[in-house]
């Protein structure tokens, strides 16, 4: 599974931005990607700031991409997109890199929701989509929005999840997905 990744600080941000191709994988609370002619680039995950999910307008077709602000020297930023060649991308890869981050962060946190006490989990939901969930102690599954009452970074972190998951299946149905 491939996508094209783009690295930059956003002290200094690049005139001519150049993609690269890689394979990623998450360890842990590391999100790793292989780079392609040769090269790794590991990312510590405690450091993310924020993930949204942006439209990359100099492309033809546009295309959507995962932008992530760690908090590395000064600031470090990084767009994930798919490449046009089906046979080598396919934007699947985006949801999986997402679902992938976003478990690593979310899965097992205690918080509270609807009233009730419990861990949080991403899960599939329908259609290749995927939702955050709230398993209680007494073994409940109950589905949870923006009203989970945790830390804050853990309520902005599920805010942020289900937008991105939102915004990557907007238009999936036109494109064949």
């Amino acid at each position: 599974m491939w996508v094209d990744v783009l690295t930059y600080s956003l002290l200094n941000p690049p005139a001519f931005p150049r993609f690269r191709r890689a394979g990623f994988r998450i360890e842990g609370k590391h999100l790793i990607f292989e780079l392609r002619p040769q090269g790794c680039l590991t990312l510590d995950l405690s450091k993310l700031e924020k993930v949204s999910i942006i439209e990359l307008v100099n492309f033809q077709p546009p295309r959507k991409a995962i932008k992530m602000e760690f908090s590395i020297g000064g600031g470090f930023c990084i767009l994930v997109s798919v490449g046009k060649n089906p046979l080598a991308y396919d934007r699947r890869a985006l949801r999986s890199l997402l679902v992938g981050v976003f478990s690593s962060l979310l899965d097992g946190v205690p918080v509270k929701a609807q009233g009730k006490s419990g861990v949080l989990r991403v899960v599939p939901v329908e259609n290749g989509r995927h939702g955050v969930v709230l398993i209680t102690e007494a073994g409940e599954i109950l589905p949870v929005g923006e009203d989970v009452n945790g830390p804050g970074k853990i309520k902005k972190l599920v805010r942020e999840f289900l937008e991105a998951e939102s915004l990557l299946s907007e238009g999936e149905c036109e494109e064949g997905e």
